[in-house]
């Protein structure tokens, strides 16, 4: 069996390649750091989102061609997106196998039977390299493919379909490489990456932000002073002024376009998916937030009964950032997924939309836990009353639209102490009503999403959590005036949050044991009510 470790192609590729550098000299094929980086970490199922010009193609098409000189039998096809892309990148193939008359003494290691513009075969072990782009050929009827290298696969035209027929055509013991700079958000490679933060995904997820590559730096002229902004990018990624410098030349080139050199150059995966349409918030106040995420200091699930217990667990449900402080007030917001009670098991794991619970601490402002997971919702009420009860028997605000009901009544029903019910606006004070949860609709969306602005723009909330603030990059306005997800994006992260927000807000509203829960009257939970079911035409919420 072939040595396919990555040592061999390391030792292999620069013992054996020459290549042409960014000055258009030919130099020994040295890699560089992005390209050990991703050599290292290759699983043979791999999505890499990278910035521009690290030499993540370049490393590729070198492990198919040391493949295709030393392991009979096997084809390897490259895939780009248009046909010019597609020819440089054969070139280059063809580029390293002539440096071998070079490097190589005596006779090079293969010789080819057939020499084309898209294809090259090794009479000596019967080896194919093929080159295409994509809607150039439907593979996958067939045709075997053991090494596929998807190129710049965000700017492919069908990329949902041409990718179905590769990926059928390449067997288990296969290797396939995606490697792109993003596209905007809502897109097949999106979603593809999206998807691959997932245990259950086939594929592992690789990022290289530009500052992976170290020739990415320019020397410091005198008086080179770095901005506030700079100065937190730099105290985030460990960046030298140089670097800086560097960054700071690229963005005069593009006249000073922030979100043209976060797609081209990302720091990190948010930055890279430009959103397409109209973002909610500022995204210069979300890359603000984003700068000050943190990891969360424990992963796992919350058990017991009587007495709860948090078992860390690095695949869990729970993060948490701040463990509950007994003499602090906290309330939860939660958004539940529609309808996952009534999938059988195999089709829950196809869907996307999930049931969240974000945890605030009302002292402080700060978001200190978010879970995040997929449970039929009796269930997910079943959870939150274990993180309410464990943050201090924390306010419940559940979503009560569609199947926020489920959880709400699991609550009610395990006698969770604080659980949020409705408000209507009268003449002398804000009343609750006898209708658990809250509810969203053309009325109180724009409420939660105005708060929500309000506290991002004076800073006022604490936020560390990096995928809430990516999906609120993605939080979109539509032409007809209503927020939501951009498409292909997801937003239950985001909903959790801003009823999180509300219930902060309505904090000193709400109490422990109303007198509704006091009662034993819970005859209206409200089931099937509407927000026009309210007849003495007074708003339901409070304002």
């Amino acid at each position: 069996m072939p040595d396919t470790s990555a040592e061999f192609y390391r030792s292999a590729i620069q013992k054996s390649f020459l290549i042409v550098d960014k000055h258009h000299k030919t130099v020994p094929f040295i890699l560089n750091e992005p390209q050990n980086e991703i050599l290292n970490s290759l699983k043979g199922r791999d999505v890499i989102l990278k910035a521009r010009q690290e030499g993540i193609s370049s490393l590729i098409l070198a492990l198919f061609a040391i493949d295709f000189i030393s392991i009979e039998n096997v084809r390897c096809v490259v895939i780009s997106h248009e046909q010019g892309a597609s020819q440089r990148l054969f070139d280059k193939v063809k580029f390293y196998l002539e440096s071998l008359k070079t490097t190589f003494p005596g006779e090079p290691p293969y010789k080819l039977k057939y020499n084309s513009r898209s294809e090259m075969v090794n009479i000596n072990n019967g080896a194919t390299f093929y080159i295409g782009y994509a809607g150039a050929r439907a593979f996958g009827h067939g045709d075997t493919i053991n090494n596929l290298h998807v190129s710049e696969l965000s700017r492919w035209l069908n990329q949902e379909r041409t990718m179905i027929g590769l990926m059928q055509a390449v067997p288990r013991n296969g290797r396939i490489i995606v490697e792109t700079t993003a596209n905007g958000i809502g897109d097949y490679f999106y979603k593809l990456w999206k998807k691959s933060q997932s245990p259950q995904s086939p594929f592992r997820p690789h990022f290289l932000p530009w500052f992976a590559l170290k020739e990415y730096q320019l020397p410091i002229y005198e008086g080179f002073n770095p901005t506030d902004e700079e100065k937190e990018i730099q105290e985030k990624y460990k960046l030298t002024n140089e670097q800086l410098n560097w960054r700071r030349y690229k963005l005069a080139e593009l006249g000073g376009n922030i979100e043209a050199f976060q797609e081209q150059f990302p720091a990190n995966p948010t930055e890279a998916f430009i959103v397409s349409g109209n973002p909610i918030w500022s995204t210069t106040l979300l890359q603000w937030y984003l700068r000050h995420a943190k990891t969360p200091a424990m992963i796992g699930n919350l058990t017991g009964a009587y007495q709860i217990f948090f078992e860390e667990n690095p695949k869990g449900d729970l993060k948490v950032w701040k463990k509950p402080d007994r003499t602090h007030n906290y309330v939860i917001g939660a958004d539940t997924a529609e309808g996952l009670e009534i999938l059988p098991d195999e089709e829950r794991e196809k869907r996307a939309d999930y049931s969240v619970a974000t945890v605030m601490d009302v002292n402080t402002a700060e978001i200190v836990a978010v879970w995040h997971g997929r449970l039929a919702g009796d269930q997910f009420g079943r959870q939150l009353d274990l993180l309410g009860r464990w943050y201090n028997e924390a306010i419940i605000g559940v979503e009560r639209n569609n199947q926020g009901l489920v959880p709400l009544v699991t609550l009610r029903d395990l006698n969770y102490p604080r659980i949020y019910y409705m408000e209507k606006e009268g003449l002398a004070a804000i009343q609750p009503t006898n209708y658990l949860g809250w509810r969203t609709d053309r009325a109180t969306r724009p409420l939660m999403i105005d708060e929500t602005g309000k506290w991002l723009r004076e800073k006022k909330l604490i936020l560390y959590d990096e995928e809430t603030i990516d999906e609120m990059m993605s939080f979109v306005r539509y032409p007809d005036g209503h927020g939501a997800a951009a498409s292909g994006a997801f937003d239950d992260r985001v909903m959790a949050l801003c009823i999180c927000i509300q219930m902060a807000v309505r904090n000193n509203i709400s109490s422990r044991q109303n007198e509704i829960e006091a009662s034993d009257n819970m005859i209206g939970i409200g089931i099937g009510m509407d927000s026009g079911d309210m007849l003495d035409g007074t708003v339901d919420f409070s304002i």
